[in-house]
Parts: C-alpha cells; sequence; structure tokens
C-alpha cells in the first residue's frame, strides 16, 4: 500500500514539474518578446527622431555656411569655419563620452530590463 502512495507522489511530483516548467518557459519566452519588442520600438523612434535631426542639421549648417561666407566674402572660409564648429564639437563629445553617452544607455537599458 505504501509502496503505491510513493509511486503516485512520483508521478505526482513528475507532472507537477513538468506543468511548472512548462510555465517558466511561457513566462520568458514572454518576457523576451516583451524585451525584444520594446527596445525595437525605442531603437527605431530614435532613429525617425535622429534621421530628423540630421536633415536639420544638415541644412542648417548649409544656411549658416552661406550665411557666414556671405558676411566674410567667401562660401569656402563660411563652410570651412562650419567644418571646424563640428570638429571641436566632435572632440568634445569624443572627450566627454563616458559620461555623455555610455551612462545613459546603460540607464536606459537598465530601466528596461529590470524594472519590470
Amino acid at each position: 500500500m505504501a509502496f503505491n502512495e510513493i509511486k503516485d507522489d512520483v508521478e505526482n511530483i513528475k507532472s507537477e514539474t513538468k506543468a511548472y516548467v512548462d510555465k517558466n518557459v511561457e513566462y520568458y519566452k514572454l518576457l523576451g518578446f516583451k524585451i525584444v519588442a520594446k527596445t525595437t520600438t525605442m531603437f527605431v523612434s530614435y532613429s525617425l527622431i535622429l534621421l530628423a535631426f540630421a536633415f536639420v542639421l544638415l541644412f542648417g549648417s548649409i544656411a549658416a555656411g552661406f550665411a557666414i561666407g556671405d558676411s566674410i566674402g567667401s562660401n569656402a572660409l563660411g563652410f570651412l569655419i562650419i567644418a571646424g564648429a563640428y570638429f571641436l564639437i566632435a572632440i568634445f563629445i569624443l572627450l566627454l563620452k563616458d559620461r555623455l553617452v555610455e551612462s545613459r544607455i546603460l540607464r536606459v537599458f537598465s530601466k528596461l530590463f529590470f524594472n519590470d
């Protein structure tokens, strides 16, 4: 009699363990889907914003280059001044990239992965 009860308990444990593992697999599939969906959405939206900003920056730079060129009498020098300004900005960003970029990216992804 005791052997049959143990056998039934072992079979019950086996079926409960299988159900538990199946539910965990489903949960992690949904969690993975959620993270991929949020990451993709964030990437696409930031890419579109970056694209719009790039067009604004491009046409603003062209206008500034012509405006500076007209005021000093040489369009080439106007564009060189704009290029020099972008070069200085690039050096500034390169020097401060750890504080400006990496920490913000880590903060955003930490919230995305660990706050839910």
